[in-house]
């Protein structure tokens, strides 16, 4: 007999009790915003990174922190992770990330509950339920999904790496067989769908479509009007990165991102120097993860650029201008998600840095930055495998991948329209 999905979702609960308190503690506090507790917070975090770690004990908690990048974490790699938490329960979450910078993050036990518990009260803040119907495109790169686990959590993984008019024909018609209440994807991928949807010949309706979510990508009026007029439903912006959680999310055209006040401490830094940007300024989107007790995350520059404003008295994300990310081609002409050739460039061994470029036709470019040797023919293999055996795909070592004009390092360039 099948579970309802409040079925489903009371028998989560019930068997996550931790999770469940957690996701009760995140909405309280979100609702109740910033001030004394999380400035609480921001000291025990501190504290514990004083007491636990080689890289900041020399620190003390009224001390100003060192603003950290990706590369910054990689070099002190060791020096960060807690010594208190080697002999525990540890998860390992590894993302290439939009700077084309391959990361391995430690999280302790209850911060990747913590994580898990942000999923629902985000889904909430969507209008979707925790297991309720959720269709997750994906760049799954045709690896063999466990379809009992999509069952139990009332979700269907699509792998969206093939956008070929086909594939798009045979997703739309599974959102309307199956009837999900949300769908979660890339922007660039529903952008595809909607040039399908406004080409073809007939009218798609999804009445029991509640709302779309988009996250890892730039999300413009432009997109947003093209989605919601597909779909008739709201769109929500969610902001998060793999190292750290859900960092802020937003009804777009309603409302600024609403920051996790709860789990992160938030900065706006100016582009040239570690002072504090003012409202309305473009500056660097800083966060500090409040319960990373395994590798710290103390005043992490995500790469991110923004603006933030103050509304009743509470600091709000106004504008995120991250990387837009190009649409790349097969050597077949077919259209292809850039998510499909960043998870092939993911725990590749001495690779700093990368950028990936579609130089013409069936003819690629991939920069690396690396720390030793890697293994190009591994590299070639995974490639092919998402661009085709015909693909002239082309290594070169660099010393550094170049930032574009808006201090942003696009990791996936297509230039066949220069060319």
């Amino acid at each position: 007999m099948k579970l309802s999905s409040e079925e489903k979702r009371k028998n989560y609960f019930k068997n996550n009790p931790l999770v469940y308190q957690l996701y009760q503690e995140i909405k309280q506090e979100n609702a109740a915003g910033g001030g004394a507790l999380q400035a609480d917070k921001l000291w025990a975090i501190k504290e514990y990174a004083i007491l636990h770690t080689d890289f900041y004990k020399s620190f003390s908690t009224g001390d100003e922190f060192p603003v950290m990048t990706k590369l910054d974490y990689i070099e002190h790699y060791n020096e960060i992770r807690s010594k208190e938490q080697f002999d525990k329960p540890i998860h390992r979450t590894s993302t290439s990330g939009s700077t084309g910078i391959p990361f391995v993050v430690e999280q302790n036990f209850e911060k990747r509950q913590r994580v898990i518990a942000e999923l629902k009260v985000f889904g909430d803040y969507a209008g979707y339920l925790s297991h309720e119907k959720m269709i997750q495109l994906r760049a799954y790169n045709g690896v063999e999904l466990d379809r009992k686990k999509d069952e139990e959590e009332n979700i269907y993984r699509y792998d969206i790496c093939d956008l070929s008019d086909t594939a798009i024909e045979r997703l739309l018609a599974w959102v309307e067989e199956w009837q999900p209440k949300i769908i979660f994807g890339y922007t660039s991928t529903l952008e595809s769908i909607c040039d399908y949807i406004a080409k073809s010949d007939r009218t798609y309706v999804f009445p029991q479509l509640h709302s779309i979510l988009v996250g890892a990508e730039i999300l413009t009026k432009e997109a947003a009007e093209k989605i919601s007029a597909a779909f008739h439903c709201p769109i929500y912006d969610r902001y998060s990165n793999m190292e750290m959680g859900i960092l802020a999310q937003r009804e777009f055209g309603k409302t600024n991102f609403q920051i996790n006040k709860s789990s992160y401490y938030f900065e706006v830094l100016k582009l040239d120097c570690d002072e504090p940007a003012d409202a309305g300024e473009l500056g660097r989107l800083v966060f500090t993860d409040l319960y990373n007790h395994a590798f710290p995350m103390i005043r992490y520059d995500t790469g991110d650029l923004g603006k933030y404003s103050i509304k009743n008295g509470e600091i709000e994300i106004a504008e995120v201008h991250g990387r837009k990310v190009d649409t790349v081609y097969s050597a077949d002409g077919e259209m292809l998600s850039p998510h499909s050739v960043t998870n092939k460039m993911w725990g590749i061994k001495n690779v700093l840095q990368w950028q990936f470029i579609q130089v013409d036709t069936g003819k690629y470019l991939l920069k690396i930055c690396r720390s030793g040797e890697t293994d190009e023919a591994d590299i070639l293999q995974r490639l092919q495998a998402v661009l085709g055996d015909r693909a002239r795909i082309d290594i070169q070592y660099v010393a550094d991948i170049p930032v574009s004009n808006s201090q942003k390092r696009r990791y996936i360039l297509n230039q066949m329209r220069k060319n």
